[in-house]
């Protein structure tokens, strides 16, 4: 993340995983490690209406602007073009599961280039 902030500090960032309670330790690691990264949490503990508000503030935000997103709410059917580097934390179960994830932020005609980056441990 941060050769991209170096680099790139207009970009903004998806983390993506399948538990949602590392997205919390993710969370706080960013509050403590990355003081200028504000972040938002998309996940299935938010009701409809908070989910489209998130995705809504997210987009509209000055990046860097990270969004933490479970693999199962930040999937289907949404579009996340405002991020241009995600981060899929894995390894997941089923390939079009990571490439779900990837396309919510690679679309057709995009600007700028999409960095896509899997961790493992």
């Amino acid at each position: 993340m941060q050769q991209h902030l170096d680099l790139c500090p207009h970009y903004s960032f998806i983390i993506v995983d399948e538990s949602v309670w590392f997205l919390d330790i993710v969370a706080i690691a960013l509050k403590k490690t990355y003081h200028s990264v504000t972040h938002d949490t998309y996940k299935g503990r938010l009701d409809t209406v908070l989910r489209h508000l998130t995705i809504k503030k997210v987009a509209q935000a000055m990046p860097p602007h990270s969004l933490l997103a479970s693999r199962g709410t930040g999937g289907q059917g949404l579009s996340m073009q405002f991020a241009k580097v995600v981060f899929r934390c894995g390894p997941w179960w089923k390939k079009a599961w990571e490439e779900q994830a990837t396309g919510r932020v690679h679309r057709p005609g995009p600007q700028k280039p999409t960095f896509i980056y899997e961790l493992r441990a």
